[in-house]
């Protein structure tokens, strides 16, 4: 998506650089990781934080990581997923 094009609410179109996406996260241990692998990818400049960190803030492009607090609150687990089959 990085060099994607987006087009603001003026209708200035512009490249997406890495400052204009941000990956927002419930839990601290969570965006550590997730900034971990952002920088293992080479995406340094994306910013990463808890709700609290961004509130109020807008970006072109939010991804929002979702996590539970612990293995109990997981509403099924990967080996209950079933794919479709023909």
């Amino acid at each position: 998506m990085v060099g994607g094009s987006w087009t603001d609410a003026r209708g200035d179109t512009s490249p997406l650089l890495q400052k204009d996406f941000m990956v927002v996260a419930p839990y601290n241990a969570q965006v550590r990781r997730l900034r971990e692998s952002l920088r293992a990818a080479g995406l340094v400049d994306v910013p990463v934080g808890t709700v609290d960190k961004f509130q109020g803030r807008e970006a072109p492009v939010v991804f929002y990581s979702m996590a539970t607090s612990s293995a109990e609150d997981v509403p099924r687990t990967l080996n209950s997923y079933s794919p479709a089959t023909d």
